[in-house]
């Protein structure tokens, strides 16, 4: 008997610690409720790279005394819940602050953030077919540059990836090596004499010699798509509108590019090639390449690529993808996967007869 009244008092002291109180939140979220909030900029507002930011904030029935918005190492105060104010920087994409509002003797943070689109249109272009060359229809291309009169070419698909050189007047390849049952070939770039060559969901690379001979692997910490070389970087994409400078070295990142126009991001960004100081971006299944700053991620020019093939060509290839230019003789190429021609091309402004 004694045993069994120990075991209901036992019972009920655990009931009753699990009885919630009733001045308690039933989640943590409540208990922190903020007492100020940020009215506008509202969250990812987009916003013309140079234009002011209107900001207001409030506070639950109080004033505010100050606002402090602090970017990276600077700060600027306000004495009003009413201001504008204009991101001090150069470059589109998503710009993030830290605002602390100070009422009631109390300060709260919050961290807005916007998107900041590019100030200017793009330039429409078009194109001229200067020549026609073969191109090898099983080649799935995903990275190309000219070479010594020869094209570097990475082709995809798994069990089917290689890395060649191939003749440009015949398209024949003069080199291959395959890279492994288990990887999906991406782009390719040459840097200090060495070619370097992404896959796409493996996050591991290649670099080779100017023979083809592997030397060594490298990593990385997204999808691999496209590749090119910028000064003392290499420039890759992952399918999405941000480009990434890597170091050659250790390939880690140095830097990180949002590609935007005037409307917004600019994504599916894929084959690259740095051509007089513009980053040539195809966009994946479309056939538009994009021109862009490389110090800001401003669309400076978008080039309208269709009608390259015939429709029956089209229907037994697939999308636009390769982009390789010959610096001394100034020669564009492009081509794409599975497609039977490579094409020299020069730009032309759109509703131009010239």
């Amino acid at each position: 008997m004694r045993y069994l009244s120990f075991l209901i008092i036992g019972l009920l002291f655990l009931i009753g610690c699990g009885k919630q109180d009733p001045e308690t939140p039933e989640s943590p979220r409540i208990k922190n409720k903020k007492n100020t909030r940020i009215i506008s900029p509202s969250i990812n507002q987009l916003v013309i790279l140079g234009d002011e930011v209107s900001f207001e904030v409030s506070a639950d029935e109080q004033s505010i005394d100050s606002v402090t918005l602090q970017v990276e190492n600077n700060s600027t105060t306000f004495k009003a819940s009413t201001f504008n104010w204009t991101p001090p920087t150069q470059r589109t994409g998503i710009y993030k602050m830290e605002l602390t509002i100070y009422c009631g003797g109390v300060s709260e943070v919050h961290y807005p953030r916007i998107r900041l689109l590019s100030d200017i249109e793009p330039e429409e272009f078009t194109y001229v077919i200067l020549g026609t060359y073969p191109h090898n229809t099983n080649d799935y291309t995903q990275g190309l540059f000219f070479l010594n009169d020869q094209l570097v070419e990475s082709t995809g698909q798994r069990g089917k990836s290689e890395i060649k050189i191939n003749a440009l007047f015949t398209g024949v390849s003069k080199s291959t090596t395959p890279i492994g049952d288990e990887f999906f070939g991406e782009g390719c770039a040459l840097y200090n004499d060495e070619i370097y060559q992404l896959t796409w969901t493996g996050r591991t690379g290649f670099v080779y010699d100017l023979d083809l001979n592997r030397k060594r692997t490298f990593q990385y910490q997204t999808e691999g798509w496209g590749l090119t070389t910028i000064g003392d970087s290499l420039l890759m994409s992952d399918g999405s509108e941000n480009l990434y400078f890597m170091t050659p070295g250790d390939f880690s990142e140095i830097d990180r590019l949002e590609v935007y126009n005037n409307k917004g991001a600019v994504s599916s960004l894929n084959e690259l090639e740095f051509i007089n100081g513009l980053i040539y971006a195809n966009e994946y299944q479309t056939d538009r390449i994009h021109l862009i700053e490389p110090t800001s991620g401003r669309v400076m020019k978008t080039i309208d690529l269709a009608g390259l093939l015939t429709n029956e060509e089209a229907g037994e290839a697939d999308v636009l993808n390769g982009i390789a230019y010959d610096p001394i003789g100034d020669r564009l190429f492009v081509t794409g996967k599975w497609w039977p021609w490579l094409f020299e091309i020069k730009l032309k402004p759109k509703n131009t007869n010239s």
